[in-house]
């Protein structure tokens, strides 16, 4: 995975962009989940700056989370009922160090977007542990589902961010990954 430079003591943001179908479930989930799992990770390092966004890839711009998504993140302290829905974008793609998809179809549209991205772009499952699998969609499903997949994303994503952490903080004292 190509990085942006980061610099010893650098106030650099490493972004990362979530990336699912309506961006009303799966990605808000994720980003949420992401964010708290970066806070407890962060409080250890204040040169180290992660940021997350999401999007989705059949979606408008501000459309509410679903309130089985919100619910079903709550069990982890996360507050996502504030998230407004964004679509896709190349300059969302450009922006970010890492897209984490939930979906292969999803990877394959950031690829098709921005050819140059498939470096950084990544089933979120293939980046926390190596097995290309996908995070199925709960839309329009039970609450159930909901749970399931929010505590799929947990595990994922307490992976995922110590990986991008033990990244960062290498790079940050100096070192070269």
């Amino acid at each position: 995975m190509k990085n942006k430079v980061f610099q010893k003591n650098s106030s650099k943001k490493f972004v990362v962009l979530f990336v699912c179908t309506g961006n009303s479930c799966r990605s808000p989930m994720a980003k949420g989940i992401f964010d708290k799992c970066c806070e407890q990770l962060l409080s250890k390092n204040s040169r180290i700056k992660i940021v997350s966004y999401s999007c989705g890839t059949n979606t408008t711009e501000g459309q509410t989370p679903s309130p089985f998504a919100i619910n079903a993140v709550a069990k982890y302290d996360v507050d996502i009922r504030h998230h407004l829905s964004a679509p896709i974008s190349k300059s969302r793609i450009k922006m970010a160090d890492l897209i984490l998809t939930m979906e292969q179809k999803h990877k394959e549209k950031v690829i098709e977007l921005v050819p140059e991205a498939k470096e950084r772009t990544f089933l979120l499952t293939e980046y926390a542990t190596g097995k290309l699998e996908e995070i199925s969609d709960p839309f329009q499903k039970s609450y159930d589902d909901y749970r399931k997949v929010a505590g799929q994303l947990y595990k994922l994503l307490k992976k995922a961010s110590k990986k991008i952490y033990k990244r960062l903080k290498a790079i940050t004292s100096g070192g070269k990954i």
